[in-house]
């Protein structure tokens, strides 16, 4: 095995001679080679050498994505007797891949997926006043990622964001706090979101009856409501836009905090004084700017 016979010697005589002789075989040892398939990943070149010599390994091949796991068959320590081919075995890398919920709550937090096949199962995520649009490579903009886009070479760390739109018929105003008290108004029809987030700023309107003050469990068009902002900072409100509403007829006798959609005069109207607030002082005014908070005073029926 691993040689090739290459006759006797002395070589075989045609006749008998004329005494006993001994031929000894004579044999020339065999070249095998052994062939690599990386099977996608580097190229590595095979070996070729006498039989059973003593066979250097490959450095190990490189593939994008993936864990070399050696050869199959082994590279052998010696040639063997037979030319050979050994396949490279892979393993898909794992990634971990974290979601940024941006502002709402994703059903997960990380996830693992492997290298070269689908994403496929990507968690959901929820945001109050929103609906979900998916999962991109940026908090803006970016690549969105679905369930068949399939897993690149992904870097530590990598994460996605949820991104959201805005319910239908739903709009955002962005109210600026001063530090101190703001006399804020209702120009939407604030989603309970919203009015949480009201709440949770202690935000005070007056009684029923006018005479003290009261947290503010629900703000609407055209009413107003202090809030105090220990700092300057702007705050986020949704909702859908009032309709009908009518200003006069919103009023309740005494004092009010009143914030109308439009401009509105007193002159000619039951209204006694009206108030604006500047953000350190009051000063009277009988003209309401159409979304600005005021403390009015109103004769009634």
């Amino acid at each position: 095995e691993g040689y090739t016979f290459n006759g006797w010697n002395p070589a075989v005589p045609q006749a008998m001679p004329a005494g006993d002789m001994t031929c000894v075989a004579q044999w020339q040892i065999n070249r095998y080679t052994i062939s690599f398939d990386s099977q996608g990943g580097s190229e590595v070149d095979s070996i070729t050498q006498d039989y059973d010599t003593a066979v250097v390994a490959p450095a190990d091949p490189s593939k994008e994505g993936y864990t070399f796991n050696g050869w199959n068959p082994a590279v052998p320590q010696t040639m063997p007797a037979g030319d050979t081919i050994c396949v490279a075995q892979w393993t898909a890398n794992p990634y971990t891949v974290n979601f940024d919920a941006n502002g709402g709550t994703s059903s997960l937090s990380e996830q693992t997926y492997s290298f070269g096949v689908a994403f496929a199962d990507l968690p959901t995520a929820s945001r109050p006043d929103y609906s979900f649009s998916g999962w991109w490579t940026s908090p803006d903009g970016g690549t969105q990622i679905t369930g068949d886009t399939i897993v690149p070479v992904l870097a530590p760390g990598y994460t996605l964001y949820a991104h959201w739109e805005l319910l239908p018929d739903h709009y955002i105003t962005t109210i600026s706090l001063h530090a101190g008290w703001n006399l804020i108004h209702a120009k939407l029809n604030f989603t309970e979101t919203s009015q949480k987030k009201l709440r949770e700023k202690r935000a005070m309107t007056l009684s029923k009856k006018g005479n003290f003050y009261v947290f503010c469990e629900q703000l609407s068009p055209p009413e107003a409501c202090w809030v105090f902002a220990p700092a300057d900072e702007a705050i986020t409100l949704i909702g859908t836009s009032p309709e009908n509403v009518d200003f006069e007829a919103s009023l309740r006798s005494g004092w009010n905090f009143v914030a109308p959609l439009e401009d509105w005069s007193l002159i000619g109207s039951k209204a006694v004084i009206a108030w604006e607030w500047d953000g350190h002082f009051f000063y009277p005014t009988d003209s309401l700017r159409g979304g600005f908070g005021y403390f009015l005073y109103w004769l009634g029926d």
